[in-house]
């Protein structure tokens, strides 16, 4: 209906957030500086906190889609409820990394090695 009605050529309301309908309303280029900034920075973790249904989704793919995928390998993980191990286990899943029964500094070791391995190839994660 809305699609006929506005001329869209797709559905904006799809359960999946489609960056192709971002509306950069002043609070979404504010965030999108913020991460723009700390990917220049280069300096650790990004993380995106608000309510749900406010467009964090939308807006990190929308960064996200701004790079080469040799420039920049990015994981979203889209969960609120996390352990410390959890969150470093889904981190290696994320970049295919072995992670099913080792231990926490493992998981660090391999991680790490993943992080330097491809900034030594030019590459960011």
């Amino acid at each position: 209906m809305y699609e006929s009605f506005y001329h869209l050529s797709a559905n904006p309301f799809r359960l999946t957030p489609d960056p192709s309908f971002c509306f950069s309303h002043p609070a979404y280029q504010e965030a999108h500086a913020y991460l723009q900034y700390a990917f220049e920075l280069g300096e650790g973790f990004i993380l995106l906190t608000g309510r749900p249904g406010a467009g964090k989704t939308t807006l990190v793919e929308s960064f996200l889609r701004s790079f080469d995928s040799a420039e920049l390998v990015a994981a979203r993980i889209a969960v609120t409820d996390f352990e410390a191990s959890e969150l470093l286990r889904a981190v290696a899943y994320r970049f295919n990394l072995e992670a099913e029964g080792v231990d926490k500094a493992t998981l660090l070791r391999r991680i790490e090695r993943f992080f330097a391995s491809r900034v030594t190839a030019g590459g960011r994660v």
